[in-house]
């Protein structure tokens, strides 16, 4: 759906992003992690030609975004800054629906407008307040849903999130998940993040300078980092480079992932790393338990567990 082939952009004068290519599929989630002096906004900002490439091309539906008007291309490409951006002197529907098409019924603009206020747990009460009486989260998530009112392909997020408290983050994540899947959107965003990155996205671009590092998963990237710069930025921040914890619970303990009822029978544990797995199965060497993570909740049995630690050592052997 979308390409970067070979795009170069100088600003004052300095190489921005170099010969940078990239392939961003329907439906994508594409995190781009890098530092503020990075490519990575001005990968972003291409796309909806906030700047222009000096080199290469950029492709969308199959076509040139230079063969678009800025208009049309706008129109399907929504684009969220990092502050809340949101008119003062509107009331919080007019800034919902501001961007909608005049063609548009008044009925049919309300209804719009209730949905996304559902979608980002508002009451629509708050549809004729003005701006300056909601709280700062509040602000940020009517601009997030401010820009699926068009229900555009593309919604790009440029460090929207990066100012907010991490609790408030997580929250503005959960939110852009759902309105991804309700909009069935593409989502480009950037972030300083890669932990973020890691539990968010479906595909992630490491940029350093004007470079793109490396493009993949998130089990990609942090099972075979593709340089030292990578595997650095993994290590600052905390992130193990050769532990799979999803391969570990889908395939090598024997983890299906269906639904298990709860029951006081089996034991009840969140796994945050391996060593606190490890601890676990240890201490109920013969039970069962029930394993929390981010890709569901699994049903665990510890003997596995020590298989797969003797295979592993004796392949390491």
């Amino acid at each position: 759906m979308i390409e970067y082939q070979n795009v170069s952009k100088k600003i004052n004068r300095k190489t921005s992003l170099k010969n940078g290519s990239l392939n961003i599929n329907n439906g994508d989630l594409l995190v781009i992690v890098g530092s503020n002096d990075s490519c990575k906004k001005i990968i972003i900002r291409l796309l909806n030609r906030l700047i222009e490439a000096d080199e290469g091309d950029i492709w969308f539906n199959h076509k040139k975004i230079t063969d678009y008007t800025i208009k049309d291309l706008r129109s399907k490409i929504s684009y969220v800054s990092t502050q809340a951006n949101l008119f003062n002197n509107l009331n919080i529907y007019q800034n919902l629906t501001i961007s909608l098409d005049k063609n548009i019924s008044g009925q049919d603009k309300q209804t719009i407008a209730n949905t996304l206020l559902e979608l980002i747990d508002m009451d629509n009460q708050c549809l004729n307040m003005k701006p300056h009486e909601l709280t700062y989260f509040e602000q940020k998530k009517i601009s997030l849903a401010r820009a699926f009112a068009i229900n555009p392909q593309v919604v790009l997020l440029d460090d929207s999130f990066d100012e907010m408290d991490k609790i408030s983050q997580i929250k503005l994540h959960e939110l852009l998940v759902r309105l991804k899947k309700h909009f069935h959107t593409t989502i480009l965003m950037t972030t300083d993040d890669i932990a973020d990155a890691l539990k968010l996205a479906s595909s992630i671009v490491i940029v350093n300078g004007s470079k793109i590092e490396q493009v993949g998963t998130a089990r990609d990237i942090s099972q075979h980092p593709a340089n030292l710069f990578v595997k650095q930025l993994l290590e600052n921040n905390h992130i193990g480079v050769s532990f799979d914890l999803e391969t570990l619970l889908k395939s090598e303990l024997g983890v299906n992932p269906r639904y298990y009822p709860k029951t006081d029978m089996l034991v009840r544990y969140h796994v945050y790393n391996f060593k606190d797995l490890v601890k676990d199965c240890s201490n109920h060497p013969d039970s069962l338990f029930i394993a929390e993570t981010d890709f569901g909740e699994f049903l665990i049995e510890p003997k596995r567990v020590w298989n797969f630690l003797l295979k592993r050592l004796s392949t390491n052997d």
